[in-house]
């Protein structure tokens, strides 16, 4: 089942289409968790990405962009593996990615200055959402200051000296919202020292 929704749009997990999980087709969600007076974002999802298998209620996906989910309901997906055992291996290997990014943001969380965490966050979204440009590599997602500095672990006043600095530095150069990454190497030495 193809769900469409636009720039804005927020869709819940209710479970009114049975048990299953959601399949980014196009444009760019974010993941969050929480009541509505306090939502923290868990990740930003693009195409390709699995959202969603027996999340709680409390998951809400929300479009940063028109974007296109295909539900795939469980039954007929096990039903699909067990005749192309292949695919398994991918729903394993994009597992293991969910995995490792939230230990990567569990640590970084719990041993990093703010500057770290904003630079490997960056690194991050910068790995998973790259784009060249003339500045360097454009990335490529349209994400508000107040959700980066979620993701960063961070408030979104700690959130602008740090990217204010690092844009003096040549780290990095903005456009409004959009953020090219100018220095890669700065940025990672940034991230792990």
């Amino acid at each position: 089942m193809l769900n469409s929704i636009k720039q804005g749009q927020k869709l819940s997990f209710n479970n009114k289409g049975g048990v299953g999980f959601y399949c980014i087709r196009s444009g760019h969600v974010r993941l969050d968790c929480g009541s509505s007076s306090k939502l923290n974002t868990i990740r930003i999802c693009g195409p390709g990405d699995l959202i969603g298998y027996m999340m709680p209620d409390t998951y809400t996906i929300h479009a940063l962009e028109d974007s296109e989910l295909c539900f795939i309901r469980a039954e007929p997906f096990f039903e699909l593996q067990r005749t192309v055992p292949e695919i398994s291996l991918g729903v394993i290997q994009s597992l293991i990615k969910i995995i490792s990014l939230k230990d990567e943001r569990i640590s970084g969380l719990e041993n990093h200055s703010v500057k770290n965490r904003i630079a490997s966050t960056l690194l991050s979204l910068m790995k998973k959402f790259g784009a060249s440009s003339a500045h360097g590599t454009l990335i490529d997602v349209k994400i508000d200051r107040k959700t980066l500095a979620n993701l960063a672990g961070t408030v979104v006043e700690s959130l602008a000296r740090t990217l204010t600095e690092m844009e003096e530095s040549k780290v990095i150069f903005r456009q409004g919202r959009i953020i090219h990454i100018v220095d890669q190497q700065k940025l990672s030495r940034m991230a792990n020292s």
